[in-house]
């Protein structure tokens, strides 16, 4: 009895923790906690001139492709939303299965309607009245990238072509009413320490200015073919978003980059090719609203580049609010997967040991005498012993 009695309590203990941590969770989901936890670097790209073929292992379609190193384990998301999981790899050819086609729609798409209709007459004049409080911050951990139809090489220490496309898409969000910190701080050389190095840049901006999004600019080193597309009329270079998979911060970054895509397919179509889930972190750890931009590749233009950026630079900005309050409602769920996580944690935990108790009792009316004798005996119990109720060894002083 007494056994059973400590593994109850254990049990309820248990349930107490899930229930604070998601009473206190908008205070630990903040990204100050996780500013000092750095995941092991990877080698990150192909080598030059190489790149990756995700092929789907059941059809022998090719679904995807990126320059950027590929393990087993990593994900990708397609332009028509097929989800795949690489599963084997054989050379620089990735065999991957179809986990499911993701079914993720812009915020204001899919937002309940009672709370689409509060918002309209609580939330979106407070996004009104601060829309030029809205802030990015733009940061490049691999600044030399370049494109090499423009700038004559494909890496230009110091000075890389990404840094322009950069002050344009920077001069673009400006232009929707986003307050924008970009910097070109330096992060050479291309290689496996870059993203420590840009990590301190990371944080510095998470500390100066507390951006809603935190955004690094990159370029791709695929064919030209790989990224070239027209929308709207326009040919340009498409936008590809990259999520690290192994950060605390993976499922909010995974739905903030899969609904920036779903803004994107509505509003311009085709402009995002992509999401890559791949190993390592890439500082996204820092903020759940984080991700990896590559906009074109070493042989698009830096003109094609531009053009996709000013495109991308609505979409964000419609989807912060800043430019298009109407979309804001994606705006009001911080750490919502973080939650989600822990009420389903909860859930399980209640089910188990609700179907326990039923088990080793064998009806419900009993299940409730023995939860009904346990809380009378472990918490009431103790409070009338400390207060001395129904104690004769120690009766009161006359």
């Amino acid at each position: 009895m007494a056994v059973s009695r400590r593994l109850f309590a254990a049990y309820f203990l248990l349930v107490f923790a899930l229930v604070l941590a998601l009473f206190t969770e908008p205070w630990w989901f903040s990204p100050h906690l996780w500013r000092g936890a750095v995941v092991p670097d990877w080698e990150e790209d192909a080598p030059e001139g190489q790149f990756f073929t995700l092929v789907d292992a059941e059809t022998g379609e090719e679904v995807f492709h990126t320059a950027r190193m590929v393990y087993v384990g990593d994900m990708a998301q397609t332009p028509d939303n097929r989800l795949y999981e690489v599963t084997a790899i054989e050379g620089f050819r990735a065999m991957a299965r179809l986990l499911r086609t993701e079914a993720i729609a812009e915020p204001s798409a899919w937002f309940p309607a009672f709370l689409e209709e509060f918002g309209q007459a609580a939330v979106l004049p407070k996004a009104r009245a601060a829309e030029r409080e809205v802030r990015v911050a733009i940061y490049h951990t691999h600044s030399a990238e370049s494109f090499r139809p423009s700038d004559g090489s494909s890496s230009i220490r110091g000075n890389g072509g990404i840094l322009k496309v950069g002050d344009s898409f920077t001069a673009d969000l400006k232009a929707q009413g986003v307050q924008v910190e970009h910097t070109k701080t330096i992060h050479c050389p291309h290689d496996k320490l870059a993203y420590q190095r840009s990590r301190r840049t990371a944080v510095s901006l998470m500390r100066q200015n507390q951006p809603q999004a935190l955004l690094d600019v990159h370029r791709d080193a695929l064919e030209r073919r790989f990224y070239t597309a027209t929308v709207k009329g326009r040919e340009l270079a498409q936008v590809q978003l990259v999520v690290g998979r192994q950060n605390p911060n993976m499922r909010a970054n995974k739905q903030f980059a899969q609904e920036l895509k779903a803004a994107a397919d509505k509003r311009f179509p085709g402009l995002v090719k992509g999401i890559f889930f791949g190993r390592g972190s890439y500082n996204q750890e820092l903020h759940p609203r984080a991700v990896l931009l590559e906009m074109g590749t070493h042989k698009s233009t830096r003109a094609e580049a531009k053009d996709g950026a000013e495109l991308f630079a609505q979409v964000v900005a419609a989807y912060l609010g800043g430019a298009a309050p109407d979309s804001a409602a994606g705006f009001a769920r911080e750490g919502s997967a973080a939650r989600t996580s822990l009420l389903f944690v909860l859930g399980l935990l209640v089910a188990g040991g609700v179907a326990y108790l039923f088990l080793s009792t064998g009806s419900v009316a009993e299940m409730k005498a023995k939860l009904r004798q346990f809380v009378g005996s472990e918490f009431l119990g103790s409070r009338r012993k400390n207060r001395g109720d129904g104690d004769d060894t120690n009766p009161p002083r006359a």
